[in-house]
């Protein structure tokens, strides 16, 4: 279940994270590094997101671009990463571990 954020838990977040969305909307690199945050505070484990994780998720339709400046450059807003599932079952960390300990039974 995600976590619902505040506004000002988002603020104190992007602020934490140097990141100044401009019209609420950020790119790629910011979005995953919100999103990496978020895993920390939400799950307690590091795990880093990149702009595969971004791209994956415009892919599917969980996320959609909210304006596209160029062909190499996205901007999505700060609400909708925020609301995004993190997915920690899909963490490389997470398989490794869950097939090794249904291995060893």
């Amino acid at each position: 279940m995600e976590k619902q954020y505040t506004q000002e838990q988002k603020d104190s977040m992007l602020k934490a994270l140097e990141i100044v969305p401009i019209d609420g909307m950020v790119d790629s690199q910011q979005a995953a590094r919100i999103l990496s945050k978020r895993a920390e505070d939400e799950i307690g484990e590091a795990h880093t997101y990149g702009n595969d994780a971004i791209r994956w998720r415009v892919k599917s339709g969980k996320l959609s671009v909210a304006r596209a400046v160029n062909n190499r450059l996205n901007l999505f807003y700060v609400d909708d990463i925020f609301r995004l599932d993190l997915e920690p079952q899909k963490w490389h960390s997470k398989r490794v571990s869950r097939k090794s300990s249904s291995s060893s039974n």
